[in-house]
């Protein structure tokens, strides 16, 4: 799959605090875990190129869907020059912003986040095979996280608050339909975003800014002053270079 780069620039799309799946392996690549599909990602000076590195049938599909090439708003997905706002799996983009309390978008936070979901699928997740050297797992399921203890967190490095919102977090999504976060998407409910956010603020220690990144980067909730807000949180880290991981 390729994206022209004017639309997509790899570093300015998966670095700067939207998602915390991607690691680098050479200058300008990639390699993320996008649901069950181990992905390498390249930059030329005319594309982002996507590959897949292991066996998964529906691949395509997944990933023109994680970086928005079928958005039926098209135009809202590129927030600023050559930034994608990609579209996450909700489960996973509500627990990676809950593994930091800091709500700010700062290098910190991001490295934060970036560490700790990766401890959550290096313990929880299944392998899905190893690339560049490196073992590369999928994000863990609600099922597989709510084996997990708030005592447990804490021994991977979650801070008391943040281990504390997970697991209360999976509890209540455990006493809700399989497909509640699913169903908040736009495709699938006639919720303004105002009230999808407002949904997502149910959750213990969601509070607005959480509930606007999830609603942002995995329900496609493109428009009004809350997109514009975030995207220009986004922007602004690009426009400092070394706010990139």
């Amino acid at each position: 799959m390729e994206i022209p780069t004017v639309e997509c620039n790899l570093l300015h799309t998966l670095m700067t605090g939207q998602s915390f799946q991607w690691t680098q392996t050479e200058a300008n690549e990639w390699i993320g875990v996008v649901a069950q599909c181990v992905f390498l990602a390249k930059q030329t000076q005319t594309h982002a190129e996507v590959y897949l590195l292991n066996e998964e049938k529906d691949a395509l599909r997944i990933a023109k869907n994680y970086f928005s090439c079928d958005a039926p708003d098209h135009d809202q997905s590129q927030v600023c020059s050559g930034v994608r706002v990609l579209q996450q799996d909700p489960f996973e983009c509500l627990i990676s912003f809950l593994c930091c309390a800091n709500n700010k978008n700062t290098v910190v936070t991001r490295i934060q986040r970036f560490v700790r979901t990766e401890r959550l699928r290096e313990h929880y997740g299944n392998c899905l095979g190893v690339f560049a050297g490196q073992n590369f797992y999928q994000f863990p399921s609600m099922e597989q996280l709510s084996a997990c203890s708030k005592e447990q967190l804490q021994s991977l490095g979650f801070t008391v608050r943040s281990a504390d919102h997970i697991v209360k977090v999976v509890d209540q999504l455990r006493h809700k339909s399989n497909d509640f976060l699913n169903s908040l998407h736009r495709s699938k409910t006639q919720k303004t975003s105002a009230a999808i956010i407002q949904c997502l603020q149910q959750f213990h220690g969601v509070g607005q800014k959480v509930a606007e990144h999830v609603a942002l980067y995995s329900l496609q909730c493109w428009s009004g002053k809350k997109h514009k807000q975030n995207s220009t949180e986004t922007c602004s880290a690009v426009a400092n270079k070394k706010q990139c991981l």
